[in-house]
């Protein structure tokens, strides 16, 4: 399925097996991390899990081995880069 992103480009939204694609959502703000969850459940994908910081990001991923990891740069504990 493709979803439309922006007037110029266009994604496909799901696995090769026809699955959603899962999404582990990364974000201290509160507020930011549930539009980003809002947002991406919009879109087709399957938001699996949410952390307020880096530890917690790195352990649900390790975990539930999502197909893609939307993380924040800058959170307490670990950021987004190490």
């Amino acid at each position: 399925m493709l979803t439309k992103v922006s007037s110029v480009t266009n994604v496909e939204v799901g696995t090769t097996d026809g699955a959603k694609t899962r999404v582990v959502v990364a974000e201290d703000e509160v507020l930011i991390r549930l539009d980003l969850v809002e947002m991406l459940t919009e879109e087709g994908y399957d938001v699996v899990g949410q952390a307020g910081d880096g530890e917690t990001a790195v352990a649900l991923a390790t975990e539930l081995k999502p197909d893609l990891v939307v993380m924040d740069v800058k959170m307490p504990k670990m950021d987004g880069i190490s």
